[in-house]
């Protein structure tokens, strides 16, 4: 499956990975390649987390910006 923004350009790809125990998703970024995977846990606490957390800019651009 591919995610694209709002002009359609790709920017991330998703796919389920058995190669672990058990599966995973394995998130593959369209602009750098790199990738990261995500278990069941992982994805299902993200539900805890609230909207306007998620939606918080990288604490890390604030930096780079000033």
């Amino acid at each position: 499956m591919e995610l694209r923004d709002g002009t359609g350009r790709v920017l991330a790809r998703l796919a389920v990975d058995e190669s672990a125990n058990g599966e995973r998703l394995k998130i593959t970024s369209a602009l750098t390649g790199e990738h990261a995977f995500a278990d069941a846990l992982m994805l299902e606490a993200l539900t805890w987390v609230p909207d306007e957390v998620l939606a918080e800019p990288d604490p890390g651009t604030k930096e780079q910006e000033q």
